[in-house]
């Protein structure tokens, strides 16, 4: 793991190995010795890519639980409630004026000073230029990002690989359950192969579309060795 996390040709395919072993494999990495888990844990400081962060979460999901440790808690800044700004006093309520109206005094500035309203009318306001409408605002942008074209139905449990054959045009998918799944380009499935006892750990394909090679992880219950196989495409899946 050392020799291939350092390396981004690599890099992907060794935290998808360490994320299934962590997941299928606990009881083993519990019993490793303590100076090879330090090293690595130390290794994964290198991964830095954010298209990785998800994987890095579940690991380190997985290895609080191998390890007894508590899950980190969250920020309690970001938790904490607002304070309550203290309530505005109410406003006493405006006196009414004492005075009565035949006492107020009238204003001396005579009617003939006052100002005219542009059409000669007292009391009409002067005309207001009109208000320009606002600019059309550009439409947004579509969010980038990446989206399900479609959605194939057809396995029982977690998916951990894929592969796509481009000579026969056929993707195969596996994962926890022992069964090999096989689609057309219409994701439409083709065929069905059976693992017995194993889980479809990684899948690949030949450059040459004559064989696929899969690593199986051997379900719980089932005291049997992990496996390599190459199944051949032209003699109708048959292991070799």
């Amino acid at each position: 793991m050392e020799r291939l996390l350092p390396k981004p040709d690599s890099r992907a395919a060794a935290i998808t190995m360490l994320g299934k072993t962590l997941d299928l494999c606990p009881e083993k990495v519990a019993s490793a010795k303590p100076q090879y888990l330090t090293k690595l844990w130390n290794s994964l400081d290198r991964v830095t890519e954010p298209h990785f962060q998800y994987d890095l979460t579940f690991i380190l999901g997985c290895k609080q639980k191998i390890m007894g440790q508590p899950p980190m808690a969250p920020n309690p800044l970001a938790t904490a409630a607002a304070p309550i700004p203290p309530a505005a006093a109410p406003m006493a309520p405006m006196p009414m004026a004492s005075m009565p109206m035949a006492s107020m005094p009238m204003a001396s500035v005579p009617m003939a000073s006052m100002p005219m309203g542009a059409a000669g009318t007292f009391g009409q306001p002067p005309p207001v230029a009109p208000i320009a409408p606002p600019a059309a605002i550009p439409p947004a942008e579509p969010a980038r990002g990446l989206y399900a074209a479609s959605v194939l139905h057809g396995h029982e449990d977690i998916v951990y690989s894929l592969a796509w054959d481009p000579v026969t045009c056929t993707l195969f998918s596996g994962g926890r359950e022992s069964n090999l799944l096989m689609w057309d380009q219409a994701g439409i499935q083709k065929s069905k192969m059976s693992l017995p006892g194993y889980s479809t750990a990684a899948i690949d394909c030949h450059k040459r579309g004559n064989f696929v090679g899969i690593g199986g992880m051997p379900m719980e219950g089932n005291a049997v060795p992990p496996m390599v196989a190459f199944f051949d495409v032209a003699q109708n899946w048959k292991s070799r």
